[in-house]
């Protein structure tokens, strides 16, 4: 059996990688590590830990390498060329979408024995492991060719890459919000079990107050729902996708300017953060508890939605130059080094401070439904523009270290998870007691700029309050060292090419 051309190619140049080799061996011990030092009253935790972050692996690489893949063709003009090759849409399809889904799978292969471990420990069935395995998979699948079908609709590897980022949280993340806001009807529960996470979590912690897994409702579990649901958005992402590829190249839509694609960025947050607002509303008829967990969802949904939109823009903007060949036309041009670094620079941070306004008129309806959230988000501002300012700054710097865009918008948004979300997992480690490294979680706290957003609700932590100055100060101190790296790099590659 020949395996598919497109995946032996992308699999080929991920293989040479010296850095997989090393990110493997990191992997590999730190997993390793976790399982030696947790007790053993704690492997359940520790289990539905090892699952959802191996989600998250793939919600933050496969977005960044399947959206890229097929509009950097477009962009370098050789999609035309892989189209009209041989090889059916079909192939091309599969092939990018294996190799977006080939190295986190890589790294998923190398903790299975731990995962298989822990599970037996906990007494787990083995056709129960092979059903947790089957949704990683599938959901792998789902979200490759969510984002291959999203990125036909773009010309620009920069939108495509946003756009992937942001289906891929709104099925991931989006779909729990009804849950967790209380609304436990028939259709929420189906809609949340589109989300992973959810079918995940209805095996592994089936006593969850959202029911995921149907106990209390008397409704099927969302891991057997996920099932069929995920299936049907597979084959609806191929079909599109195949649509996209074989329409003829003279009637493919001019590409949308960078603005245009600011604006849908704001309106659709802006929708997204009014339907959140209007859950809040009727959260309020019940437990008190829920209006709280809408509006940290809606902080998490800021903070995010400000460092992927930066990040995501900033990532592609010197590497889509250089593989469109481009870079040889700014070098040749009368511009200054310092005009064409703001030139990339400021789009980003602009796209990502426009998340600011589009979520304020939810803001305002939470604080008019409770006046005590109003110091919260006033707060949560700079915070914003913070993490906007932050996913710029480490998206153009690693835009100018490396020459392809997959690799330049994996190594940022990791880096950008390194930052925002090892912290938090750190402190929710540490209440569990899954982990404890002491003093540190607090030091950490600094700069993560979602876990100082959520713990600046109506009753604060005192250590969150006395850290939320610091960490404004050590962003912009942060992020101005790495605009220096960046702007020197930058100018290193105008001089030598």
């Amino acid at each position: 059996m020949q395996l598919n051309p497109v995946f032996s190619k992308d699999l080929r140049s991920l293989l040479r990688l010296k850095t997989l080799a090393a990110i493997e061996i990191i992997y590999f011990l730190a997993v390793a590590f976790l399982v030696k030092t947790v007790p053993a009253d704690k492997t359940s935790l520790l289990l539905t830990g090892l699952i959802l972050g191996q989600l998250a692996l793939f919600a933050l690489v496969v977005p960044a390498v399947a959206s890229a893949s097929l509009a950097v063709e477009k962009e370098s003009q050789t999609l035309e060329m892989l189209t009209s090759s041989r090889l059916s849409s079909w192939q091309i399809l599969s092939g990018k979408a294996l190799a977006a889904a080939s190295f986190p799978a890589i790294l998923i292969f190398c903790s299975c024995p731990f995962v298989i471990f822990l599970a037996l420990r906990d007494g787990m069935a083995a056709p129960t492991i092979g059903l947790i395995y089957l949704i990683l998979v599938l959901a792998a699948g789902m979200i490759s060719l969510i984002c291959l079908a999203a990125s036909t609709f773009c010309r620009q590897t920069a939108t495509a890459l946003v756009l992937g980022y942001l289906l891929t949280i709104l099925i991931c993340a989006g779909a729990l919000a009804p849950p967790c806001a209380g609304l436990g009807g028939a259709v929420t529960h189906h809609a949340a079990a589109l989300s992973p996470i959810a079918a995940e979590l209805s095996i592994l912690r089936p006593d969850l107050p959202e029911d995921y897994s149907g106990i209390r409702s008397d409704r099927a579990p969302a891991d057997l729902l996920f099932l069929p649901l995920s299936l049907a958005v597979i084959v609806a992402s191929v079909g599109l996708a195949v649509l996209r590829l074989d329409r003829p190249a003279a009637e493919t839509p001019a590409p949308l300017s960078r603005s245009a694609w600011i604006v849908r960025i704001f309106f659709s947050l802006l929708i997204v953060s009014l339907l959140m607002a209007l859950l809040a509303r009727f959260a309020m008829t019940g437990d008190p508890a829920r209006l709280t967990r809408i509006a940290q969802f809606l902080v998490a949904l800021q903070i995010g939605a400000a460092a992927a939109v930066s990040t995501g823009i900033a990532a592609a903007s010197v590497t889509t130059e250089i593989e469109r060949e481009t870079l040889e036309m700014l070098r040749a041009s009368r511009q200054s080094d310092d005009l064409i670094f703001w030139s990339k620079l400021l789009p980003a941070i602009l796209s990502g401070w426009i998340t600011i306004p589009a979520m304020a008129p939810a803001y305002l309806l939470l604080t008019y439904f409770s006046p005590d959230y109003a110091p919260w988000f006033l707060r949560l501002i700079p915070l914003a523009a913070g993490a906007a300012l932050l996913g710029s700054v480490m998206g153009m710097t690693c835009s100018c270290f490396f020459r392809a865009t997959a690799r330049s918008t994996v190594a940022a948004f990791t880096i950008m998870a390194c930052l925002i979300l090892l912290p938090l997992v750190a402190r929710l480690g540490q209440r569990s007691g899954l982990m404890d490294f002491g003093p540190w979680t607090d030091k950490a706290v600094l700069t993560s700029p979602l876990v100082i957003g959520l713990g600046l609700h109506p009753n604060p932590n005192p250590l969150i309050l006395d850290i939320w100055p610091r960490h404004l100060l050590w962003i912009t101190v942060f992020s101005v060292c790495w605009l220096l790296v960046a702007r020197l790099k930058l100018a290193q590659r105008l001089r030598n090419g």
